[in-house]
């Protein structure tokens, strides 16, 4: 049995290895498709089902993503990894009150664990995470809890300012006095952050709230190239007549 389980994992690992080489160059249907193939040789492995579950929540299979996850979930190991990663996806897919209950439940678990005293790391710091609920409660449309998670947040960890999140959030803070200074946030968050598609999401609609159309034509067309059938930029970009972003410059 120990010589079988060796062998299926040496016949394993030249499909992982693949996979993590297209999951770093964003290349997320062949990471799928190779992780796929690993998991047909070796069977349930939690860490490669929550691979697979991150790797179809950035094609869009959000279906798909909660199977995986709640395969990686069984192990407990990865249940604090797994409760990050399902809340992420709720936030990506826009679903912000959805978003908000599972933050709000990560929060919980953190609690949850500093009480019991077991020895697990967090998936995330909870200055991270009142920053994601900062962010989901603006966008749901309630400023005040907002303000207060993101500033109990930077009491926190003060260098929490930079984040992406908390980007995200005084930008659209700034959006309520001046949307040009919250365009050029978002500019200088897009360069530090380049793989963020939540700044660039807001980025795109930012440059066309400000007018600069060719510029959200040409931040689309950087992005989609970057991360190819992006379903929520696709559909920005669609929505607002710049399906000729999605062609490469000739």
């Amino acid at each position: 049995m120990d010589i079988i389980r060796f062998l299926r994992r040496k016949l394993a690992r030249p499909f992982i290895r693949e996979g993590k080489k297209h999951q770093v160059r964003r290349n997320w249907a062949a990471a799928l498709e190779c992780y796929k193939k690993a998991e047909g040789i070796l069977g349930y492995r939690p860490g490669l089902s929550f691979s697979m579950g991150n790797i179809q929540a950035e094609l869009g299979m959000f279906a798909a993503a909660q199977e995986s996850y709640a395969k990686a979930g069984q192990d407990p190991q990865f249940l604090s990894r797994v409760m990050v990663a399902q809340a992420g996806m709720e936030e990506r897919r826009g679903q912000w009150g959805a978003a908000i209950d599972a933050w709000e439940r990560v929060l919980q678990d953190m609690a949850s664990l500093e009480l019991s005293g077991r020895q697990q790391e967090w998936a995330m710091t909870p200055a991270k995470v009142l920053l994601h609920l900062a962010k989901c409660r603006q966008a749901n449309g309630d400023d005040l809890e907002s303000e207060r998670d993101f500033n109990l947040a930077l009491v926190l960890d003060p260098a929490s300012r930079l984040d992406h999140e908390a980007i995200l959030t005084r930008s659209r803070l700034l959006a309520k006095a001046s949307k040009q200074a919250s365009y050029r946030l978002l500019e200088r968050g897009h360069r530090k952050f380049p793989t963020d598609q939540g700044i660039a999401l807001a980025l795109i609609q930012c440059a066309l709230d400000v007018g600069r159309r060719e510029d959200a034509s040409r931040f689309g067309r950087d992005w989609i190239s970057s991360s190819p059938g992006d379903p929520l930029v696709l559909r920005l970009l669609q929505a607002n007549g710049l399906a000729q972003s999605l062609m490469p410059d000739s």
